[in-house]
């Protein structure tokens, strides 16, 4: 079995027997530097001159929301979430997010981990994304060079059910010859802290090459096993920290990457968080596939953050985002039949309003027409309700992000708030937004009691 490591070293191409893991082995220095990008030529800009309007969109004046109703009791939400026990020492607690926009840049997340006192280094990720090159995503790397010739593909915007999507419920994809990803998997300061690097791939019908080489060792070819489980496991004879990957020939279906440690964690902690994804691609993932990539893993914690995109839909039909959110769970169900479960429903939400850019006329403030302040603001409340009564049906706790901000209308103070928390578009939170956020979360379930085992300073 010694002979392996060589004998793959010396072949230009590998191949593995169908079914099997495919493996490459790598002898490295263990002296890695930072990672340098590649330089990319961006094509001149050039500016187009656009009339500009006699009226902007804005966030309402605070004389229009004198009429707003008053801010609820900021109490902290009726604990309904069973504490978490303290894990046990080959087992770390084990949390799972799943969202859009306001859990993609990780702001939210970054604050639960500042709370549970554990060093960042000792909060690690199973599986990370190959979503690293998305707007509005930020993963738990230290850093990644991503060519042109890539693009994505989601489990919500899935046309028929029993998609191959993995927990991620995203891919990136590309069938462009020589489109490389780059990543330094270090987080922060840290130094090389894996031992394995488990590759996840979508097979396909097409034959596809790849090139990939980890921190200093030479590139090696393989061509990817279709017939089997969509696994390439990457060895070092030291720790390793980067991987390049390379698209040589056909097409590459990439669905993450799944470190495997020196150490065990003191907090396992995923996010898989999408710009713009809605719950339904959780109804649309088969379940089968999930579960034959999770190996047997299960979570500890399923969360599951969702909401403002449903709302977003004109019309509004809670009856049929009820029925959508009950296939969302019961999928989720069959995936995970014991985590614990929280629903957090969406943040409250304001209306922008057309503004003159002229204010004043003859020395009279000029109000825009009266609009409904609330709309979304009242969809986001239904959607509340509706979560909370559904996710009972499926063992699920429910914690209301827009009762945490004040209740409807709570958008316009946190607006104005100083520091502001909330950002111009009146959808989105400020960082501080999402730091007192995450503040109350912990707050409401108890977050900090939770068992991180001995590791917390």
């Amino acid at each position: 079995m010694k002979m392996i490591p060589m004998l793959v070293l010396m072949m230009g191409t590998c191949w593995a027997m169908p079914g099997q893991a495919q493996e490459l082995f790598f002898n490295t220095s263990g002296l890695i530097s930072d990672l340098q990008c590649p330089a990319r030529k961006t094509p001149p800009r050039h500016a187009t001159q656009v009339a500009p309007s006699d009226e902007v969109m804005e966030p309402p004046s605070q004389d229009e929301l004198e009429d707003l109703p008053a801010p609820e009791a900021d109490d902290t939400q009726k604990r309904s979430l069973q504490v978490l026990g303290a894990p046990k020492a080959d087992h770390p607690l084990s949390i799972g997010f799943w969202g859009d926009s306001h859990l993609a840049a990780h702001f939210f997340g970054d604050e639960l981990i500042r709370i549970s006192g554990l060093p960042r280094e000792k909060v690690l990720p199973t599986l990370i994304p190959a979503t690293m090159g998305r707007a509005g995503v930020r993963l738990p790397i230290r850093k990644y060079c991503q060519s042109a010739g890539w693009n994505y593909k989601y489990a919500y915007l899935a046309k028929e059910n029993r998609a191959a999507f993995s927990q991620t419920l995203a891919q990136a994809q590309s069938n462009t010859p020589n489109s490389f990803l780059w990543v330094d998997f270090r987080i922060g300061a840290q130094s090389a802290a894996m031992n394995q690097l488990d590759v996840l791939f979508s097979p396909s019908d097409m034959r596809t090459v790849v090139g990939i080489s980890v921190d200093d060792a030479a590139e090696q070819v393989v061509e990817l096993d279709q017939n089997g489980n969509g696994l390439l496991q990457i060895h070092a004879d030291k720790p390793l920290s980067q991987l390049k990957l390379r698209l040589v020939e056909g097409e590459l279906h990439l669905e993450g990457f799944a470190p495997r440690y020196l150490g065990n964690p003191a907090l396992r902690m995923d996010t898989f968080a999408i710009p713009g994804a809605m719950a339904r691609g959780w109804a649309m993932t088969d379940s089968g596939y999930v579960k034959n990539r999770l190996n047997g893993f299960q979570y500890d914690l399923v969360v599951l953050e969702y909401g403002t995109n449903e709302g977003n839909g004109k019309p509004f039909s809670a009856s049929n985002y009820e029925a959508d959110l009950r296939a969302t769970l019961g999928n989720m169900r069959r995936t995970f039949p014991d985590a614990q479960c929280i629903l957090m429903g969406p943040t409250d939400r304001g209306v922008l309003v057309k503004h003159p850019r002229v204010k004043k006329k003859k020395g009279k403030t000029v109000r825009p027409p009266a609009q409904d302040l609330l709309r979304y603001a009242r969809i986001h409340q239904t959607i509340g309700t509706i979560q909370q009564n559904v996710g009972r049906e499926f063992k699920c706790s429910f914690w209301s992000w827009q009762e945490a901000m004040g209740g409807p209308g709570a958008t316009y103070r946190w607006f104005y708030h100083s520091p502001k928390l909330m950002a111009g578009d009146l959808i989105h939170l400020t960082i501080p937004g999402y730091q007192l956020s995450a503040r109350k979360f912990s707050d409401s379930t108890g977050f900090q009691s939770w068992g991180f085992g001995s590791s917390r300073p």
